[in-house]
């Protein structure tokens, strides 16, 4: 399948099958690379989502343009991050 790939074009890819199936506005989870891209797709597409989980988001990695932003302006988009050692500590 030809491109584009990366971040970006999974974000939309999770947003586009987020809005596919109508349920709402949904929790979005992401693991690791997983959690990369659900920032950006929470960054990219606010409105489908309630709410944010970010689960060992892998250090080393930039956070999303716009993220803290968007975490702090949009109303009712919660956010929380697991640490590793499975503590949670909202945000």
């Amino acid at each position: 399948m030809p491109g584009p790939y990366g971040i970006a074009a999974h974000a939309d890819d999770v947003a586009a099958v987020v809005a596919a199936l109508d349920l709402g506005r949904v929790v979005l989870t992401g693991h690791s690379m997983g959690a990369f891209t659900a920032a950006l797709t929470a960054v990219r597409h606010p409105d489908l989502f309630s709410a944010l989980l970010l689960v060992d988001g892998g250090v080393g990695f930039p956070v999303p343009g716009g993220l803290p932003h968007l975490l702090a302006a949009a109303p009712g988009l919660r956010r929380c991050l697991v640490a590793v050692g499975g503590r949670l500590h909202p945000a």
